[in-house]
């Protein structure tokens, strides 16, 4: 399969940080142009490691992706792609709706609103002859599918490019809610009292529901909603659940609707102390961010930074943290220590 690379002159703008970025860190200076023969997909690849493509470290979903050196002439789209265990076949999960550049030079930004799972890689379809900005790189061979997979159809295999180049797209992908602790876990079956929701990646226009039922939200920050809780169907556990543009998650435990004329003996939750009665630090996701977003995820949750080890490249614009320890949504003292470790897993 013949795959045609065109050489044109391109200049590269500063890129964006403080995101979930999959993809190119768009801050390498890139002066050529790659292009397909025929209608393709091209699949981006992994620079620390070349037998991997570029996967999303998050379920959630893609809000907006971004593209240097396009042209107006051509319609691009980007395509989200799972590979079926490690045989190195893919289907397409995902597309864009088609996006056309206003200029040939500079990043340009497209919305859009594409479930995402953890795992899934991104690539772009081409028109022939199409333009994309790219990078020489020493380990970095594309994926190349022509024509261009599509959703529904079997699982195919992509040919490696005949050079090593880094792409210049991205994917911007908003993570899924999480969530840690309702409190008060209970209340009257009545409804009508307040409670306090705490998690991470939050937004304002999130919903709530208890057993299906909405609530009504005041948003207070990134790491917490403020609720009022809905009468109940009757007494006893509900789901409660939290939903973004990113997707829906449930709370770990259910909250209790109490019997108007008290619950039964044994059957009252135990008490609690309230997450405003003292200090506390209730560890949020890290994975994927740059270290500069860690420390003020980390501020924003109560919790400090504590060792942070690196891994080949942690001097790129694009280092991003791959690991972290303790876990997400584990509950440390107020001030507790969190440490990670610092790579470039999505580059």
């Amino acid at each position: 399969m013949a795959v045609g690379i065109a050489i044109l002159g391109a200049a590269l703008p500063a890129a964006r940080a403080d995101r979930i970025v999959v993809g190119s860190s768009l801050s390498e200076p890139g002066s050529l142009k790659a292009s397909c023969a025929h209608a393709c997909t091209l699949v981006q690849r992994s620079i620390a490691a070349p037998a991997l493509t570029l996967t999303s470290p998050v379920d959630g979903r893609v809000v907006a992706w971004r593209l240097v050196g396009g042209s107006p002439s051509f319609a691009y789209k980007l395509r989200l792609l799972r590979q079926e265990g490690l045989t190195g076949y893919y289907e397409g999960v995902g597309t864009s709706a088609p996006a056309v550049p206003l200029r040939l030079f500079g990043i340009e930004e497209f919305p859009t609103g594409i479930p995402v799972k953890a795992g899934d890689a991104i690539g772009i379809d081409l028109a022939p002859g199409a333009p994309i900005t790219y990078a020489s790189t020493a380990a970095a061979p594309n994926l190349v599918f022509e024509p261009p997979i599509r959703e529904g159809l079997l699982a195919t295999r992509g040919v490696e490019a005949s050079e090593s180049r880094e792409l210049y797209f991205d994917a911007i992908v908003q993570p899924k809610p999480f969530l840690g602790e309702v409190f008060p876990a209970a209340g009257p079956l009545e409804g009508g009292n307040e409670v306090a929701i705490f998690g991470q990646d939050l937004a304002p226009g999130t919903a709530v529901a208890f057993g299906g039922i909405a609530a009504r939200v005041d948003f207070e920050g990134p790491g917490r909603v403020n609720v009022a809780v809905p009468a109940g169907l009757g007494p006893g556990p509900v789901p409660v659940t939290v939903t973004t543009v990113a997707g829906t998650t449930k709370a770990p435990a259910p909250y209790v609707y109490q019997p108007r004329d008290g619950a039964p003996p044994g059957t009252n939750p135990p008490p609690q102390s309230g997450p405003d009665d003292h200090a506390r630090c209730l560890v949020p996701r890290l994975t994927g961010f740059t270290l500069r977003t860690v420390r003020r995820r980390l501020a924003e949750a109560g919790c400090g930074l504590g060792a942070v080890r690196r891994r080949g490249g942690e001097g790129s614009a694009g280092a991003r943290i791959v690991s972290q320890h303790p876990a997400p949504g584990t509950a440390l003292a107020g001030g507790g220590r969190v440490a990670v470790v610092l790579g470039l897993a999505n580059r």
